[in-house]
């Protein structure tokens, strides 16, 4: 029996399949995170830069506003 029945020949060629896809799922998924992150960020920028510039113009309507140097305290 030289022949090597085919399963014995297919494992090593599924196992590498498997693992390929594995590769390829992982990747995926590292990108559709690698996206959300990206995503989250620009999402925290914006409320970060939307704080700020609620905090400056309070700033502003207490008439500390920028410009008026130092009132000599």
């Amino acid at each position: 029996m030289k022949n090597t029945p085919p399963e014995s020949f297919n494992v090593q060629h599924i196992g590498n399949i498997i693992e390929q896809k594995r590769q390829e799922e992982l990747q995926k998924q590292q990108d559709s995170l690698d996206q959300q992150f990206n995503n989250a960020a620009k999402e925290w920028e914006k409320k970060i830069n939307h704080e700020k510039q609620k905090g400056e113009k309070k700033w502003k309507e207490k008439g500390h506003g920028k410009g008026h140097g130092k009132h000599g305290h």
